[in-house]
């Protein structure tokens, strides 16, 4: 977005020109971002898998344990 040569971007935002390297930085910002949210995810369904199997699940190999077929 082009703005007249007189108006100054900070001049309708109180962020200083300064904070231009965050713009850099978005797609290793998103994906950290990413990363956590799949991670919380994994750890909530490792609880929930935890709870219901009757026994303690500690890593999330032990896990698989729970998806084989016993025939």
């Amino acid at each position: 977005m082009d703005f007249p040569p007189k108006i100054n971007r900070g001049f309708w935002i109180n962020i200083p020109h300064e904070a231009d390297f965050l713009h850099e930085d978005t797609p290793a910002i998103a994906e950290s971002y990413l990363r956590r949210s799949l991670e919380a995810i994994f750890d909530i369904g490792r609880h929930i898998i935890a709870k219901s199997a009757e026994k303690g699940i500690v890593e999330y190999s032990a896990s698989e344990l729970l998806h084989q077929s016993p025939f």
